[in-house]
Formats: structure tokens, sequence, C-alpha cells
């Protein structure tokens, strides 16, 4: 069985994103996510926009996500973090749902 079946985790993300996106919903919250990874992970899961002014837009599912580009490489706000998880949890992503990421065994066959 794979890590994928046994994780909510959408499908369409690689390995880089799938960590970012672990990252994100750990309990306690990750200190040390970078910027680029975060940036990353939304622009595969969301339509992204940056405007002019450090600003950052992810729309997906007709809810709204705007952050301030950070100036430093990490992502560290705790308030930022959980805006992006609330932002995943209202699109619907199957992880987000629950805000935990948690291991399921495979359904047995019925006899």
């Amino acid at each position: 069985m794979t890590t994928q079946q046994l994780l909510d985790v959408p499908p369409r993300l690689n390995g880089r994103h799938h960590r970012t996106y672990e990252a994100i919903f750990r309990l306690p919250p990750a200190h040390n996510l970078a910027w680029h990874d975060v940036r990353s992970l939304l622009d595969n899961l969301a339509d992204v926009t940056e405007s002019d002014h450090d600003s950052f837009r992810a729309m997906k599912g007709g809810q709204e996500l705007v952050l301030h580009v950070p100036q430093y490489k990490d992502f560290v706000t705790g308030e930022d973090l959980l805006t992006v998880r609330r932002f995943l949890t209202q699109t619907g992503d199957p992880a987000a749902a629950g805000n935990l990421l948690v291991a399921r065994a495979a359904p047995t066959p019925l006899a």
C-alpha cells in the first residue's frame, strides 16, 4: 500500500508539495516552511496571481486567499499558516477536511 493510499492528500501533488501540504497541517505547527514551497503548492492547487504591491491571491472553488508576500524566504507567521489551512479546508481538499492527516487501514473485502 502506498503512502498516497494511506493519506487523504490530493493525488496531483508531487513529493515536495506533499511534504509542504503535510507541514501546513502538522500539529504542532511547522515553523520552518519556506515561502517558495507554500507558493508552489498553492500554484498547483489554485489559480494564483501576485500584484505589484507584494500581495498574493489564490482563488479556488469560490474561495479567495490573500496574503502579504514575505520579504524573507520563510513563511513563519502563525496567522498566515492558519489562513492557508482554512483556505485548503474551505476549498474541499480531502486531508484538509479534518484538519489532520490520519493514516487509515485499507478496507477489508466483504465475504
